[in-house]
């Protein structure tokens, strides 16, 4: 039976928090990252701009190597352990990269909103090109 040669993936995820307060947001933060069972490198944290009672959150949960059909099947796993219910996008390339994801509003950690996740191939020439920037991270 013919099997996909692994491939390198990384998660990368938006959630909008209800909190008064940024420390609020992160708190609600550090819950998620419990409940997912995976460490979270933080990318922004800021209020969002349409809305003042939420902050937006954006994370990536650590690469990984798989086959395809595997990366996807993991993001569900972990996508499982935020909500119940994800609206998803059916796996396709769109001028030659890979595209999967998913949204939700039915999360089962309070004071999530609304969450989405993007699985992203991760080409071997830019992670020899970004080593540099990976080096003490949990990517080593």
């Amino acid at each position: 039976m013919y099997q996909e040669p692994a491939e390198i993936y990384e998660i990368q995820w938006t959630v909008y928090v209800a909190a008064k307060s940024r420390e609020r947001a992160m708190l609600t933060l550090q819950s998620l990252e419990e409940v997912m069972q995976v460490p979270i490198q933080v990318h922004k944290i800021s209020q969002y701009w349409r809305d003042s009672s939420l902050y937006e959150i954006l994370f990536s949960t650590p690469y990984f190597e798989s086959d395809r059909a595997n990366a996807v099947y993991q993001s569900l796993i972990i996508a499982n352990t935020l909500a119940w219910e994800w609206q998803v996008r059916s796996p396709g390339e769109w001028d030659g990269q890979f595209d999967f994801g998913a949204i939700t509003t039915k999360t089962k950690i309070t004071g999530i909103t609304w969450a989405s996740f993007d699985l992203i191939h991760i080409s071997p020439e830019w992670l020899q090109q970004n080593q540099l920037l990976l080096e003490g991270s949990y990517y080593e």
